[in-house]
């Protein structure tokens, strides 16, 4: 076929190139992983009616992240949980953030949140 015409000529891309596009592909899967962890962390939260993702602006950064490592260790008092971030740092008030912190940590929730 490839005599007669018939075939397209095809281009093989450097070894360099088929590398790049690999871990590429890769960091894209990874940042898809990523996302669907955070959101089943966002329901698992919601679903023991914790609402501290709308006090804190960003989930994922260092203050909630120092919340969700907290709450998947087991810890349930709204005050400790509070005690692990610095509240001046944060845009809502300390009282707020007690009544975001203060929900129903039933044991399968948490199970989600520590990634189980």
């Amino acid at each position: 076929m490839h005599e007669h015409g018939l075939l397209r000529a095809s281009h093989v891309a450097s070894e360099s190139y088929r590398q790049l596009r690999t871990y590429l592909h890769e960091r894209n899967v990874l940042q898809k992983q990523k996302s669907d962890g955070l959101n089943r962390i966002q329901r698992a939260l919601t679903q023991m009616n914790l609402k501290i993702q709308h006090l804190i602006s960003d989930i994922e950064g260092v203050s909630g992240m120092k919340i969700i490592r907290a709450i998947a260790n087991g810890t349930q008092d709204p005050y400790q949980l509070l005690s692990e971030v610095n509240v001046k740092a944060l845009k809502a008030t300390e009282g707020d953030l007690i009544k975001s912190l203060t929900g129903n940590y039933k044991e399968h929730h948490v199970q989600v949140v520590k990634g189980n």
